[in-house]
């Protein structure tokens, strides 16, 4: 009965192009944690970014997360209050939440592929390659698997904020 009934509702939903999103397709999935490794290039010089979280959940304790605060070919460019908060860029202190969802269609499934492992560079001294990926200071990332393995989130504006600590209160409590 169970499966007819399934069968049923699949088909139901397919007549009417409705789609089956995952569960981890809805929006607003919420990580704490700190950011580990950011991509350096995008952070100087755009205000979008590219960043590895180290998270609280033992289900997904590393996530590649993409900012983008305006998504869109034709969007406008971002201004400096679309940066995110400077003070996440550390890798130790506060947690912070991230509020994030799974790419929704091919367009937004792009911004997830794999990217070069750095930027090319020739000077003086020769050619080489910076790395994309930097660490955040005092940031541990002796454990962290290598990118192309990582689950890949986006955020958009809003999706950053800084958890309360009771260290807020008073600054001199030990810690």
């Amino acid at each position: 009965m169970c499966v007819i009934l399934a069968f049923f509702c699949s088909a139901l939903c397919i007549a009417q192009n409705v789609e089956l999103a995952p569960p981890e397709n809805k929006p607003g999935t919420e990580f704490q944690g700190r950011i580990v490794l950011f991509d350096w290039f995008s952070h100087e010089f755009s205000t979008s970014e590219d960043i590895v979280v180290k998270t609280n959940d033992p289900h997904v304790p590393y996530a590649r997360i993409v900012y983008r605060a305006v998504w869109g070919f034709d969007a406008p460019a971002g201004t400096a209050n679309d940066r995110l908060d400077r003070w996440a860029f550390i890798g130790h202190g506060a947690i912070w939440s991230f509020t994030v969802h799974a790419p929704r269609d091919d367009g937004w499934e792009a911004v997830c592929r794999p990217l070069s492992e750095g930027y090319p560079y020739e000077d003086e001294t020769g050619r080489g390659t910076v790395p994309r990926y930097v660490p955040t200071p005092g940031s541990d990332t002796s454990s962290v698997p290598p990118l192309k393995t990582l689950p890949c989130f986006l955020m958009e504006r809003g999706g950053l904020r800084r958890l309360p600590s009771p260290y807020d209160k008073d600054p001199t409590a030990k810690r």
